[in-house]
């Protein structure tokens, strides 16, 4: 999927005019080699923005779905360089930053001590790549998600 303003007005009838993106998730089957999950994003021209990218495999569960992803790893590229990683959003060193900025962008909470992922980054203009693999090459189902934080 992918979600462009082209410049010209154009604008998908999901988003009003004079509005603008502020979150985007999917959820899919990751699997291990070539087959990782690899979404990607671009930051406009202007001042840097924050994000906060979440891969959430075991906090599905609470919403019914199986074969989940027991432990994601998201990684953030800018071309080639993986410059950001995570594999337990508790073990990040801004989890308090994180789990402070999940209900203001509309994100559901994250279980303390839990085996999901997540990266909060301000990120300067430019084009990023995400990539999420399972910890030792496990496999399953899971969320990635993108939030503009205000």
């Amino acid at each position: 999927m992918e979600i462009y303003e082209d410049g010209t007005g154009f604008r998908p009838r999901s988003i009003p005019s004079g509005g603008r993106l502020v979150n985007t998730a999917m959820r899919a089957q990751v699997g291990t080699g070539t087959n990782v999950l690899i979404p990607g994003l671009v930051v406009s021209e202007g001042a840097p923005k924050a994000v906060l990218i979440r891969a959430v495999g075991p906090g599905l569960e609470q919403f019914g779905v199986s074969g989940l992803l027991a432990q994601p790893i998201v990684t953030l590229f800018a071309g080639a360089e993986g410059f950001v990683s995570n594999s337990g959003w508790n073990s990040a060193a801004n989890a308090s930053d994180i789990r402070s900025t999940a209900a203001p962008v509309g994100a559901f909470v994250l279980a303390e001590g839990g085996r999901d992922a997540a990266i909060l980054v301000s990120l300067s203009p430019g084009p990023y790549t995400i990539q999420v693999s399972g910890a030792n090459n496990t496999s399953g189902a899971a969320l990635v998600e993108v939030y503009e934080v205000p």
